[in-house]
């Protein structure tokens, strides 16, 4: 009997034991998955946790910025991008040069652009020549930060406590990531196919409020309409 109930008692604290582990997964995937919308079994591509696909654009200032994104075809209507994480080709000196001639804001907008303009691949849609595609949606979270000085003056921090996992600091990378991962701006593109140049123009927008831990700190500026 004594036997019995030692047994007992093992499977409650391994069941315990398991249900704890599960629990923390479930938070840290809440906390750290990108964000949907709506049509929630549309995965997104690469799926989350594997590595995000990258493009490297050209920014109006003049430097060149490594694009950390992921796409879907959402409910067979959408052409969903999801914007993950920008690092400046150049490094510290490039996004300190750029940093400080545009905002936050300014170089999201413009590295979204890049993408939509310059990566096309299946399930989106591929305008024909003449033709505009109105169903192109973009998310990032509401707050984001950087390594380097931006024009909104926000303070530098070469080794921040919640660094994505490619961060490297002995690169000085000049790096740009979301501090809000669960809340996100929605942005709507219309990508039009002129003369066999793709041209993205956002045309309406669902702004999002940063939650209350990213707005506590600093160094994190919100970046919705």
């Amino acid at each position: 009997m004594k036997r019995n109930t030692s047994i007992l008692r093992l499977l409650f604290l391994m069941s315990f034991g398991f249900a704890v582990m599960m629990g923390t997964q479930q938070v840290f995937a809440q906390t750290t998955e990108p964000c949907l919308p709506d049509c929630y079994n549309d995965q997104w591509i690469p799926p989350y946790p594997k590595d995000p696909y990258t493009l490297v654009v050209q920014l109006s200032c003049g430097e060149r910025v490594l694009v950390r994104f992921r796409y879907r075809k959402a409910c067979s209507v959408w052409n969903d991008m999801y914007l993950e994480g920008i690092t400046f080709v150049g490094g510290y000196a490039a996004a300190t040069r750029c940093g400080l001639t545009m905002t936050l804001k300014q170089i999201l907008e413009e590295a979204t652009k890049g993408v939509l303009e310059n990566f096309h691949a299946s399930p989106w849609e591929i305008p024909n020549e003449g033709e505009c595609i109105d169903r192109w949606r973009v998310m990032y979270g509401a707050c984001w930060r950087a390594d380097f000085p931006l024009l909104e003056n926000v303070a530098s921090n070469p080794a921040p406590a919640d660094t994505p996992p490619w961060y490297d600091p002995q690169a000085t990378s000049g790096s740009l990531w979301p501090c809000e991962y669960r809340i996100c701006c929605l942005d709507y593109y219309r990508l039009c196919n002129v003369g066999g140049r793709f041209e993205a123009t956002k045309y309406d927008s669902e702004p999002a409020q940063c939650g209350p831990e990213p707005l506590q700190n600093p160094n994190c500026v919100p970046v919705c309409d």
